[in-house]
């Protein structure tokens, strides 16, 4: 594992005509006590953070000659002039590539580093091609990389692709890295101060973590990503009782799953990021879910699920939401009773055909048989990959199936039974 810093060069400050001068002021960069006077921000950070390798990203035009001069113990000054004349004359059409001395800037930057050339990204065009160069880091970057970011002197839009690159190696590729810090160097406050402060602004690496963790609560219930964050803030409470609810979730145990959402609603969030990232997304949760029935608490999860895309579980709840439905209209039937479902389940598939005497008194009306006679054979065959007809049909269609069960059973949920109809 190493520690890796990703900064910028750009074209140096302009002069009058709007031309670049191929000239940094040295200015001196100041963090945590301590300070390099020096034209580049990188060096200073190789100072202050001591990173095994430096990957510096610029285009074609940016200063190499003077990274090169500045990084270099013993710089040639033939070096220096055929990188500077290549360089001035670069301009938004030249190419990624064809820097010369290319391996003597990075033996000049240390060991292991690299510097990436990219285009101006001023059409799709560059903008791909960037994405792509900067994608490259993934082959030379390892598992459990420490990756610090400089975005002090990048260019243009520059910054927001290279953050976004960086959270995507960090969140979904492989290999995974952890990106500790974002520095950006105060160089227009350096007048004033007499130096340039150096600010950590990785706050917005968390600030994407909480979005990622509550988006996932929200989408399918994991808490796996909010628990660990909450963890490391202190939150321990909170993240028992989200991990607790997302077990239950997970599980699909319907007794203890209410008593989670219940129990949700006393949450308590150890900081403002926490709980502007996850209380919308709890809240909305509990007011979706509590003091139902639990008919009504099933059937409202299904619903969730199937707008979520998670379309077996949703099979699965308005099944047994079904079941669970006879069972609360029906009386001296409980609806966690085993017996009392199983019988549920014997009757309505048996509809129209020879029932079991103990029966005639369940709850029914024909839209719940029809719902039921047209998903549970769908759920059978999701989870036994039973032979019958039901598994013919294309994913688009079973889906299809779900979702109009879903609008007409809303009514019957509602509905109640004025007295016991036999079957």
């Amino acid at each position: 594992m190493s520690k890796v810093l990703i900064s910028f060069i750009g074209t140096g400050k302009k002069s009058r005509d709007g031309k670049a001068e191929r000239e940094y002021e040295k200015a001196t960069y100041k963090l945590s006590g301590k300070e390099v006077r020096t034209p580049f921000i990188a060096k200073a950070l190789k100072e202050f953070v001591e990173p095994d390798k430096i990957f510096l990203i610029g285009t074609p035009h940016s200063m190499w000659e003077d990274v090169y001069r500045s990084f270099a113990d013993h710089p040639d000054d033939d070096v220096w002039t055929e990188i500077g004349d290549w360089c001035e004359k670069a301009d938004e059409d030249t190419p990624a590539e064809g820097l010369p001395h290319k391996e003597a800037i990075e033996q000049a930057i240390g060991d292991g580093s690299r510097i990436f050339l990219i285009r101006y990204g001023i059409d799709e065009e560059q903008i791909q091609q960037n994405i792509n160069i900067i994608l490259g880091m993934r082959n030379i970057l390892n598992n459990g990389d420490e990756i610090i970011v400089d975005i002090t002197h990048s260019f243009r839009s520059l910054p927001l692709l290279i953050m976004q690159l960086i959270l995507y190696l960090k969140q979904i590729d492989s290999p995974k890295v952890k990106v500790s810090h974002v520095y950006y160097g105060m160089l227009e406050v350096s007048q004033k101060l007499g130096y340039a402060p150096v600010v950590d602004i990785s706050s917005m690496i968390s600030l994407s973590d909480w979005i990622t963790a509550a988006f996932t609560f929200k989408l399918n219930g994991s808490s796996k990503q909010a628990v660990e964050l909450l963890e490391k803030e202190g939150g321990e409470s909170a993240a028992s009782l989200l991990d607790k609810f997302s077990s239950v979730s997970s599980l699909n145990d319907m007794r203890q799953l209410q008593k989670q959402v219940q129990e949700l609603s006393g949450i308590k969030y150890p900081s403002e990021m926490a709980r502007l990232a996850l209380k919308p997304t709890v809240i909305a949760f509990i007011n979706k879910f509590k003091n139902l029935k639990p008919s009504e608490f099933q059937y409202r999860l299904a619903e969730w699920h199937y707008n979520n895309g998670n379309y077996f579980a949703a099979y699965n709840d308005l099944v047994e939401c079904i079941v669970t439905k006879v069972c609360e209209e029906t009386p001296e039937y409980k609806w966690d009773d085993y017996n009392n479902r199983q019988s549920v389940r014997d009757a309505y598939k048996a509809v129209n055909a020879k029932n079991p005497s103990d029966t005639d008194s369940l709850y029914c009306t024909d839209q719940l048989v029809i719902i039921y006679q047209k998903i549970n054979p769908i759920r059978n065959y999701l989870v036994h990959l039973a032979g019958n007809s039901a598994g013919k049909s294309d994913a688009k269609g079973k889906i299809s199936t779900l979702g109009k069960a879903i609008k007409d059973l809303k009514a019957e949920i509602g509905r109640h039974a004025k007295a016991p109809t036999g079957l």
